[in-house]
């Protein structure tokens, strides 16, 4: 009971200026989980409803229930024809004409189209801008979640995954919420590059990868050791969401929160097990990172 007193009093926090959808998401869950154990099914089963039916691209949706419907090709309700300077063959400067400061949805979506069919870097930040446009309903299109999950250096992500025995999903999940694949991307703490790499961490990660010398601004070097960081936390950790506080919080962090949690913690109570509130949030953004991959692409 007093369980459920306090989800229903989080629940009423949900719409309170500077509360994300993670975090509303998470409230959701718990409510919904609180709700069933005082014997409100049918409460439960509303909850979850609105849980996958506002935030369908959160790890608390993602795993109960049916995922989202996925449609090949692009939304017909926002898809423009091509325009005439496409037509003649000026894509970039169609491009430009899309994407200026004031341009509505539509075009931004054509603009964003064109930005991936030219291989231009600034796709995915686009995709991001238009992101709750096209995540907003349990039914998406194909094309409007690989702009917002691609699989950039493709060939060095598949490599290194291959050799060092890491799913190569599971290293873009890391790479988008680590550097948003910006290979030039550092922190204020001075991680490095597309997988946010510590100094320190690199250059004993180079011993283990035998790589003498290294650039971690260089996406193939940089990609490489943080696969290899993976494949060592992988054999020191059973799960991948204990991988994941490892590699956020460090070995140390994740093997206390682990005693206290038990190797048998689902994913939900695991993530309440993570205390640190940027380690926490980070779980459940790279394991829905995971999940979309997976759904897009195959978990092989």
């Amino acid at each position: 009971a007093g369980n459920y007193a306090e989800a229903v009093r989080l629940f009423r926090q949900c719409d309170a200026p500077g509360v994300n959808q993670y975090k509303r998401a998470r409230i959701l869950y718990w409510l919904a989980h609180a709700q069933a154990l005082a014997g409100q099914s049918q409460a439960s089963a509303n909850t979850l409803a609105l849980l996958k039916r506002k935030y369908p691209l959160t790890i608390y949706a993602l795993i109960n229930g049916p995922k989202p419907r996925i449609i090949d090709g692009a939304n017909p309700n926002l898809n423009l024809k091509p325009s005439e300077l496409e037509q003649w063959g000026f894509i970039y400067h169609a491009y430009l004409k899309y994407s200026r400061p004031k341009a509505n949805t539509r075009e931004l979506y054509r603009a964003l189209h064109l930005s991936r069919w030219l291989g231009l870097e600034e796709s995915y930040s686009e995709a991001r801008r238009l992101e709750t446009l096209m995540t907003s309903s349990p039914t998406m299109y194909r094309q409007d979640l690989e702009a917002l999950y691609p699989r950039p250096y493709k060939a060095s992500v598949d490599a290194a995954a291959k050799q060092y025995g890491v799913e190569s999903n599971f290293v873009w999940a890391i790479m988008r919420q680590e550097s948003a694949f910006k290979v030039s991307a550092r922190s204020w703490v001075g991680a490095a590059g597309l997988m946010q790499l510590m100094p320190a961490t690199a250059k004993e990660e180079s011993k283990r990868a035998g790589l003498s010398r290294y650039d971690l601004y260089n996406a193939n070097d940089n990609i490489r050791l943080g696969t290899s960081h993976l494949g060592w936390l992988g054999r020191n950790f059973a799960k991948k969401e204990q991988v994941m506080a490892a590699y956020n919080a460090g070995s140390g962090n994740a093997r206390k929160w682990l005693k206290n949690a038990g190797n048998n913690a689902d994913l939900p109570h695991w993530i309440e097990a993570v205390q640190f509130t940027e380690t926490n949030g980070y779980v459940q953004r790279v394991s829905a990172n995971l999940e979309v991959y997976r759904l897009l692409y195959g978990d092989k």
